[in-house]
């Protein structure tokens, strides 16, 4: 069992996992994967871009709500894994990838003095200072790592799931140190996860941020539903709040139904089965006397 042997390994190395995605927003599965990881683990970095991402022309998901978010879902895990310190949260420069940025992390640690952080003087380019500035932030944050795991081999894995390319990036990881092992600080390696789960599903459906945006742009309040880790209507209006959905969406009227009504992403609600669902337009005082 993967899970037992990744639990094995943790008592003999500090394991280290990344988890890079875009996160906007987070779903039930980014938040299982997360919970997974954190149990074979002893620290895990969510690691995202700060570039939002679209909802609608005037509507776009955040970095910051995105943290927000997966820790509004972390309190509600029984054993909250920030609450425990294992989780951190790193957002990358926008429209940087967050792939090359483990790599940055990793291999920073060689590229820079660490004992004196000596900085050059002078520097060419603008963008040769900004290169520098960020291997010395990373020099930085790999001795916190070290500090932590003490005299133990620090093991380093990309975390994802089973699906396509996220999968890939593991192996990514790996092959790129296997062929670059000089960048490689003392006492680590890049090794695969101690395991990849399957993709989540509901109700035999993958969950995807894409569909839940999908579902936020329609105004389907409860179709987002599908996408949060409970069935809760308190969990699901913190969401909504976070998203600002009801800046968004009071002027829309939805109608969804069961099998053939669409849905999100061409799925049928579960929470509505054959019944219209109408949200009706919430005008404001502000409105009605701008239209008298």
């Amino acid at each position: 069992d993967l899970a037992d042997e990744g639990n094995q390994q943790k008592h003999m190395s500090y394991r280290v996992i990344f988890i890079p995605g875009g996160f906007k927003p987070p779903t039930n599965g980014h938040i299982d994967l997360i919970r997974r990881y954190a149990e074979v683990a002893d620290c895990v970095f969510i690691v995202t871009a700060g570039t939002p991402r679209k909802i609608t022309e005037e509507w776009f998901v955040t970095h910051e709500q995105s943290r927000k978010i997966i820790e509004l879902y972390a309190r509600n895990l029984p054993n909250n894994p920030f609450a425990a310190g294992k989780i951190h949260y790193i957002t990358t420069e926008e429209r940087e990838n967050p792939i090359g940025m483990v790599i940055d992390m990793i291999a920073g640690h060689k590229l820079v003095n660490i004992d004196g952080i000596a900085t050059p003087k002078t520097f060419k380019t603008e963008d040769e200072k900004q290169i520098w500035d960020k291997r010395v932030k990373f020099a930085k944050f790999f001795k916190d790592v070290e500090a932590f795991a003490g005299n133990k081999q620090i093991e380093i894995s990309i975390g994802s799931s089973s699906k396509g390319r996220d999968m890939q990036r593991t192996y990514d990881l790996v092959e790129y140190f296997h062929k670059n092992p000089q960048l490689l600080p003392d006492k680590v390696k890049v090794t695969h996860p101690p395991l990849i789960p399957s993709p989540f599903k509901v109700d035999g459906v993958e969950v995807s941020a894409s569909d839940m945006r999908k579902a936020l742009a329609a105004c389907e309040r409860e179709n987002v539903r599908k996408y949060i880790p409970y069935d809760s209507d308190e969990l699901l209006d913190q969401v909504l709040d976070i998203l600002e959905y009801s800046k968004h969406c009071h002027y829309n009227v939805v109608e969804s139904s069961g099998a053939g009504s669409g849905g999100v992403a061409g799925y049928a609600s579960p929470f509505m089965s054959g019944e219209k669902l109408k949200e009706k337009k919430k005008v404001s005082k502000l409105t009605k006397l701008d239209e008298q």
